[in-house]
């Protein structure tokens, strides 16, 4: 009488499948660490702005860099409580080298005697980043 059984651990149909099932983990992982070699990672200088409040409103004067090209930078005030745009803002920039770019030296002029747009915030949008004033 044979009493011996052959005993197998998983069959041959469930190893393959493990087996690629693991080939498809490790390819995924491998490509997501691989994806990002070569992509720039400098990193950003802070612009700041030192505000100056006078009689015609508020000057912004920008300190550090990045130079940026006034074509492509957007400017306005937000309100601070509500966080939108404020309408209706008269701001000049002032390109004090007459480069073209948004860089250190440059100035902001927010036109308010009355001074009404104080606590709020002057922004300008690089795109990426941005610069923010406190209008205090």
């Amino acid at each position: 009488m044979n009493t011996r059984k052959e005993k197998e651990a998983v069959s041959p149909v469930i190893a393959v499948i493990l087996m690629v099932a693991i080939t498809v983990v490790l390819a995924a992982v491998l490509f997501v660490m691989v994806q990002n070699i070569g992509t720039d990672t400098g990193e950003v200088t802070a612009m700041t702005g030192i505000v100056e409040e006078n009689n015609d409103g508020w000057i912004i004067s920008v300190k550090g860099s990045p130079v940026e090209n006034t074509s492509s930078v957007s400017w306005y005030v937000l309100d601070h409580t509500t966080g939108a745009k404020i309408d209706g803002v008269n701001i000049t920039f002032n390109d004090n080298d007459d480069d073209g770019y948004i860089g250190s030296g440059d100035t902001f002029l927010i036109e308010d005697s009355a001074h009404a747009l104080k606590y709020n915030k002057f922004i300008v949008d690089f795109g990426e980043s941005n610069m923010e004033a406190p209008l205090k």
